[in-house]
């Protein structure tokens, strides 16, 4: 009935994995409340949301200006513009240069009809382009070797698959002309491509680590138990447990992100334990001689208190990262591994023991050479109990002071790792274009037609070049660019005159005039709201970290409350979006992880009924934590959004260990009257080789996250097993030291009086 039963909850449950859809979207990975997303989408509903793909094309020998390079951006420029939901195409051929000719404003295409000119005008062109404020560090670099094409598309509310289509067609082209040119290396970022790049190794890691991680599981543990049965025990356990809790998921419409992908190997990973404990119990007791059924209730009455109490220790610890509300996804993996562990305890304890008890069992009596190590390793422990007690508190206060060193950053184009495809071209655009590091400032004149105010157009500018003057600016978009260069056209190209216009009539007549100009679909909605009350100015950066992107963020801030307080804002963009998610994930992470360990020891001292007992626990229950940072900046010295949420995943990791090995001291202490010393050496040999595992197992399964595309998740993967491998050793070397100090009391003497007290 057990086992019937279980099936039929986990079918039902795990039926909701068919509608599990995976999310595309960077935002997703904002709440809804978050600041930098509000004033983004504020900023989008004032011009129109797009997402883009930026190509780089750069030719081996840095010349941009042949006609056969310019035939190939001529070409994907046409090509582009007939592509589905592009809505506007920007390259050096399809620029649109002004001059003055005699009395006209001529409007024309920088390069038309490539192979027809000469090496002269060629030269005329590049000039022309690497002068050009609004080309510059954008459609070329400023050495003129490398040329820029950006693609603006308009996917309204349809985006996911279309952007994966846009995506992949790009990829295509690039591909494609790679192979024409072997000489012409192709680049291609965007959000667009951003998007795709999320997806693409969402479904990756799905794919590849949770098989990954079950093949590394049920080796290790067949090496183990050395049973079939208890492998297959394990295997379906993990699995029903993996397809409960995130169909149940399915149930209720939610998305995998990239950052939830590695949900099935986490929930793989901290449920696994569990059968470990069990089955390390059942399969030394049948060794020792003992039949299936009081090996089982052994097994059962052993570890059914400590498992109950390592699950909600568990849960919690990843439901605290709810408390990270800006950032949905790391709600998401809280949420469904707490579930998970759900599932996983009462299968545990209910499907698991019937299961194998059911199946035939090959184990044979034997002695058992783990547990004699087992217990060599325990006396070596109480004999040198002080010197382990002092070297251990050392280290960790050593490293403990460490950990605040650590410096909070995020960068955005480091997400993935050195040698994925979008990394390799972001960099290589970062280092030669303008970078994808933006800040765009919406600046309203507040009334209709305002933007040709010459109060408002000469605020703009100084803010405009104040921003020039910044040694982290690599290209600076404003709309005064176009009427400084209109002022001039129109002076017959003098340069005296590249200046603003100081009448409000003839600004607007200059913008009039140009906008008759320009052809179909090369119009400035990017950069002018409808009624013209409004332009966008946009500011683009060399790579940076978190500290160094929110001070010229603040600086730019300052200078606007200063010089125009009228337009004074904090700027907004995807990237100083997810510079700023690193603070907040931090601040949530602490407080979340506080907040668990409060009520974990809360629940361990009545558990545990013993106050003095849960005291001592939380040493090694925080410790870990504190000290994997500690390491953590000798590593690498810096910690983003995925590396901050390691606090609430470890904390109710950490205590499971402690947690097993106190409890079997607890009824070493209290049900059998051992001694301390006794007691420690009975927590050693009946659970130490379960601790090994374990850890062996949570260690194993968090490194595999390694093998993601997505460098945020192997960061976190590392950082957890560090901390997970830290939390063994003090429950190795540091609990017994501390509970053969401070527990002296007579736990005999304890218990009668409870008894008496009942």
């Amino acid at each position: 009935m057990v086992i019937l039963t279980t099936l039929v909850v986990a079918g039902v449950s795990s039926w909701g994995l068919q509608f599990i859809s995976i999310s595309t979207e960077p935002r997703d990975n904002f709440g809804a409340e978050n600041p930098q997303l509000v004033a983004f989408e504020n900023l989008e509903s004032n011009f129109s949301r797009v997402e883009n793909i930026f190509f780089a094309i750069a030719p081996d020998d840095g010349k941009v200006f042949t006609p056969r390079v310019l035939n190939i951006i001529e070409s994907l420029t046409e090509e582009a513009w007939r592509t589905a939901y592009v809505n506007r195409v920007d390259s050096l051929t399809n620029y649109q240069h002004t001059y003055a000719q005699e009395d006209d404003l001529i409007v024309e295409n920088l390069v038309e009809f490539p192979d027809q000119l000469s090496l002269a005008q060629l030269e005329e062109k590049r000039v022309i382009a690497i002068s050009e404020p609004l080309v510059v560090n954008r459609l070329i670099s400023s050495d003129g070797q490398v040329a820029g094409m950006n693609l603006d598309f308009s996917f309204g509310d349809a985006g996911g698959d279309l952007q994966e289509e846009a995506s992949e067609w790009a990829l295509k082209k690039k591909a494609d002309i790679m192979a024409a040119h072997p000489d012409i290396k192709v680049y291609v970022t965007g959000t667009v491509m951003i998007s795709g790049a999320f997806s693409s190794t969402a479904a990756k890691d799905m794919s590849t680590q949770t098989p990954l991680m079950y093949l590394f599981v049920l080796v290790l543990i067949g090496l183990l138990l050395r049973s079939y049965a208890g492998l297959f025990g394990v295997f379906v356990v993990t699995l029903l447990s993996i397809t409960s809790a995130i169909g149940l998921f399915g149930w209720m419409g939610q998305e995998i992100s990239t950052m939830s992908s590695s949900t099935p190997v986490i929930i793989l990973t901290v449920v696994v334990a569990h059968s470990i404990h069990l089955l390390v119990s059942y399969y030394q007791s049948i060794r020792e001689g003992r039949q299936k059924y009081e090996s089982m209730h052994e097994a059962l009455d052993l570890n059914l208190q400590p498992i109950i109490l390592t699950s909600i220790s568990t849960g919690i610890g990843f439901l605290s990262l709810n408390f990270l509300a800006d950032v949905p996804p790391i709600q998401d993996v809280g949420n469904m591994v707490a579930v998970g562990v759900a599932f996983g305890l009462i299968y545990s304890v209910t499907f698991l023991p019937a299961l194998v008890y059911v199946m035939p069992n090959r184990v044979m009596p034997s002695k058992s050479i783990a547990v004699t190590s087992m217990n060599r390793f325990a006396d070596w422990v109480i004999k040198r109990r002080h010197q382990l007690l002092m070297v251990s508190s050392v280290i960790a206060i050593g490293l403990l002071s460490l950990a605040p060193m650590n410096v909070i950053s995020d960068k955005f184009s480091e997400y993935f790792k050195d040698d994925y495809y979008f990394r390799i071209d972001t960099d290589f655009l970062d280092k030669n274009l303008g970078g994808i590091y933006l800040i765009e400032y919406s600046l309203d004149s507040g009334v209709e037609q305002g933007i040709s105010d010459p109060d408002y157009l000469n605020r703009i500018e100084s803010f405009a070049n104040w921003y020039r003057q910044q040694p982290e600016v690599k290209h600076v978009s404003t709309y005064t660019d176009i009427v400084k260069r209109l002022n001039k056209n129109l002076h017959g190209d003098d340069e005296a005159f590249y200046t603003l216009p100081d009448s409000q009539e003839l600004a607007a007549q200059y913008l009039l005039l140009y906008e008759l100009s320009l052809p179909f679909g090369l119009d400035l909605t990017n950069q002018l709201n409808f009624d013209k009350s409004s332009s966008r100015m946009r500011v683009s950066f060399a790579a940076m970290g978190t500290p160094e992107f929110i001070d010229i963020q603040e600086r730019a801030k300052q200078w606007l409350q200063a010089n125009a307080p009228e337009f004074s804002q904090e700027g907004s963009s995807l990237s100083l979006m997810f510079t700023h998610i690193g603070i907040r994930v931090m601040m949530g992470s602490i407080k979340g992880a506080l907040i668990a360990l409060v009520l974990i020891s809360i629940i361990l001292v009545i558990s545990l009924k013993s106050l003095r007992i849960g005291l001592i626990s939380i040493v090694p229950n925080i410790l870990p934590g504190m000290v994997g940072f500690g390491i953590w900046y000798l590593l690498r010295g810096e910690v983003g959004m995925s590396t901050s949420m390691v606090l609430g995943i470890t904390m109710g990791i950490v205590v499971d260990d402690t947690v097993h090995f106190l409890s079997k001291y607890i009824r070493a202490r209290r049900d059998r009257g051992l001694s301390v010393e006794d007691g420690v050496r009975y927590a050693f040999s009946t659970v130490g080789v379960a601790l090994w595992v374990t850890t062996i197992v949570l260690v194993g399964g968090f490194l595999i996250l390694g093998t993601s595309d997505l460098a945020n998740n192997g960061d976190m993967g590392l950082l957890v097993a560090i901390v997970i491998s830290i939390a063994l050793i003090f429950d190795f070397i540091l609990l017994p030291p501390l509970l053969m100090l401070l527990d002296r009391g007579d736990w005999v003497e304890e218990k009668n009086t409870l008894g008496r007290a009942a």
